[in-house]
């Protein structure tokens, strides 16, 4: 960079900026020495940057550099001609991949020269000096600003929005080029509107576009490329960006011009595996709009059905959704049923790999929606019972077995002791069946008219047999003494049947909870502990996202500011089990919050449901 010394200083190393010119950079993590070739600087108001362009002031500071407002300086020192946007790289930033996106951003808007994507002006990059684009200055900021400051917009002035990128994509489609990184901050107004009044937007950045059939990448093989919240399912688990990605793009802008939020909340926390599995559950996404015209609602819900389907070989062509969109803003139903591509669902987006699925569901037991199963997963499925019954099973078994472990000791340590002294068996008798003509051996319990068998019952005659004389008197013996060691081994043995059959009683009702006990019977959630790491990420992400609906509470609910207790219920899985409000501010409608505030993505707070409340002021 050259021109005018700027009083701002910056280590190329970890861009810290700092304003005396020291010996080494004041990041105590960096502490790097002063280049030979000085400090980075940033240029102030009134800073000649380059010879040619008086900076006016910084627009914006990124990762690979700073964007300047501009004025080109005329041979007289006069700013001349329109207001220019500067993208200047940092010194760290000017070579590899970082020029190479520049330079191919430069490229592809010179080349598509389109009204709805911003003017290209200029490309520089000359030894000792810091490449940077030029390009006309949008002085209506980006649609996220306009959102920012206006609110959410109607389904008809989004729709609007939508067509004029859909114009500017089938200018870049046609040349091959995918933009791949649509989002609020890349489309800009020309100038600011009021909430009424109809923008007129180009969009920017291409500087992470693909071109189709381009020698070499500037990405590597099923990296990420784009931003979590607003990119297509194919880009989480690195599939090929094609044209139907920036389809996705158009309806996720349409989304968030509608609902001041993207499909999925915290998507940038995410690993991407994870990420794509709960953007795939959430799509289609579904416009709520109370003060706009039902039948817009509803078409405009099919237009993104069709736009944002999981599967990018089951969705339109951007042509196709300018065609959607027209015929929303004609007050006509939209074809979107004929602008569907035929065939069955089988692009890239389809579950990942096996030991991929595996991975994303240990991470998240929020992942509910199932894996495809081998035949063998199969035939395991189908034998064995929902949760609930093995859970009840597992009870039943555990109780089972441990009373019968507990009644076979009980029975063993009475048998030992019986052993010992068990009395002579009674006499037995005989009894005849006139039927049968023969005698059988019976017992006590056998004999009777009440006992059933094969033949008809009939009253039998008892016959008493003659008893032998009695042998003579055997001399006496001192009656047997129970055996010390059947007490040593039978005892234990005893004790032992006992404990485990409670160890298995146990074991059956830790197996059986909590899934076997109805609603009615499981255990309360317990208060949120902050010191725990499961809880405290929790009440994180819980303010967080209270907070990020504050907008969308202003806009549906008709408020400008709002005070509210929130309690929340959250189950083990993450699921918002009850949302209860107190303290509202007056005017507040409590039925109209609630739906909004309960449109939150939360952790796990752990293997127990967790309770807390939150007081908001928004």
């Amino acid at each position: 960079m050259s021109g005018q010394s700027s009083s701002t200083r910056y280590c190329s190393r970890c861009l810290t900026t700092f304003e005396e010119d020291q010996e080494r950079c004041p990041n105590l993590a960096c502490r790097r020495p002063r280049p030979a070739a000085g400090w980075g600087r940033m240029f102030g108001p009134g800073d000649l940057f380059d010879r040619h362009y008086r900076i006016h002031n910084l627009l914006a500071l990124g990762g690979a550099g700073v964007t300047y407002l501009a004025r080109e300086v005329g041979g007289d020192g006069e700013e001349i001609g329109p207001r220019l946007a500067l993208k200047v790289l940092f010194a760290s930033r000017d070579e590899g991949p970082y020029l190479r996106r520049l330079a191919t951003e430069a490229q592809i808007i010179q080349e598509l020269n389109h009204a709805n994507i911003v003017q290209y002006l200029g490309f520089v990059h000359r030894a000792g000096h810091s490449p940077y684009l030029v390009t006309r200055f949008e002085s209506g900021g980006s649609l996220l600003d306009h959102i920012k400051r206006v609110g959410s917009m109607p389904v008809r002035q989004a729709a609007l929005v939508a067509r004029q990128v859909c114009w500017a994509l089938d200018k870049a489609h046609g040349m091959g080029i995918v933009h791949r990184d649509l989002k609020p901050e890349n489309v800009l107004l020309s100038r600011v509107v009021g909430p009424d009044e109809d923008p007129v937007v180009r969009v920017a950045d291409f500087g992470i576009a693909k071109v189709q059939g381009a020698l070499g990448s500037q990405t590597r093989v099923g990296a990420f490329v784009g931003t979590p919240q607003y990119a297509a399912p194919e880009q989480f688990i690195g599939g090929n960006p094609s044209a139907a990605t920036d389809v996705y793009g158009v309806g996720a802008l349409i989304y968030f011009c509608c609902m001041v939020s993207s499909v999925v909340r915290f998507a940038d926390r995410l690993d991407p595996e994870e990420g794509h599995q709960l953007l795939v559950d959430a799509l289609p996404p579904t416009v709520l709009r109370s003060h706009d015209d039902p039948e817009d609602v509803r078409r405009l819900n099919r237009i993104l059905e069709v736009s944002m389907d999981p599967d990018p070989l089951r969705r339109c062509t951007v042509d196709q959704l300018d065609g959607l969109l027209g015929s929303l803003l004609a007050g006509n139903e939209p074809d979107v049923e004929g602008a569907r591509p035929a065939g069955p669902k089988t692009g890239p987006t389809q579950a990942p790999e096996p030991d991929t699925q595996e991975r994303a569901r240990a991470a998240d037991p929020r992942i509910t929606t199932p894996f495809p199963k081998s035949q063998a997963d199969a035939s395991i499925e189908k034998a064995s019972p929902p949760p609930e019954e093995s859970s009840s099973a597992g009870l039943l078994a555990g109780i089972a077995a441990g009373a019968a472990i507990v009644a076979a000791g009980a029975l063993a340590a009475r048998a030992r002791e019986e052993a010992s002294s068990e009395p002579p068996p009674p006499p037995r008798t005989a009894t005849v069946s006139p039927q049968l003509g023969t005698p059988s051996q019976a017992g006590p319990s056998q004999a009777g008219p009440s006992q059933a068998g094969p033949f008809p019952t009939v009253q039998t005659e008892r016959i008493e047999r003659p008893t032998p004389p009695a042998p003579p008197p055997l001399k006496s013996e001192p009656e047997p003494k129970r055996s010390r060691l059947s007490c040593l081994v039978g005892v234990p043995l005893a004790g032992g049947a006992l404990l485990a059959g409670l160890a298995l009683l146990w074991v059956g009702l830790v197996w059986a909870a909590p899934q076997a006990l109805p609603d009615a019977m499981k255990p309360g959630a317990e208060a949120l502990d902050s010191a725990r790491p499961a809880h405290a990420r929790l009440l994180a992400q819980a303010q967080e996202g209270l907070l990020a609906r504050g907008p969308a509470l202003h806009q549906r609910c008709g408020v400008k500011k709002a005070h509210l207790t929130v309690s929340l219920v959250v189950e083990p899985s993450g699921a918002l089990r009850s949302l209860e409000l107190r303290d509202l501010s007056a005017g507040l409608d409590p039925r109209c919050a609630s739906e909004v505030l309960s449109e939150l993505d939360l952790p796990s707070p752990g293997w127990r449901a967790a309770r807390f409340a939150i007081e908001l002021d928004l």
